[in-house]
């Protein structure tokens, strides 16, 4: 015989399941939009970097133009730009 107190876990349980489906549902989602954006973002930096296009922007290197164009650090846009 099933008291009422477990009755009410398992609904309990049922209910955080269903919770956490839709989360992970939606962090799946979040991350497959900002890989798709980061995929996008390299084939731009990829094609400034190949064609030098930078330089007439007065800018010394790939980085330095990264740098300024995103405002992120060295570190991270030299690895983007091996990246791309």
């Amino acid at each position: 015989m099933v008291g009422s107190m477990e009755v009410l876990e398992i609904t309990a349980c049922a209910a955080e399941l269903g919770a956490d489906r839709h989360a992970s549902i939606a962090v799946t989602h979040s991350t497959r939009v900002l890989r798709r954006a980061r995929a996008v973002q390299l084939a731009e930096i990829r094609g400034v970097v190949e064609s030098g296009a930078y330089f007439g922007d007065g800018h010394r290197s790939a980085a330095a133009w990264l740098c300024a164009t995103t405002r992120e650090s060295y570190g991270h846009c030299t690895m983007s730009i091996s990246l791309a």
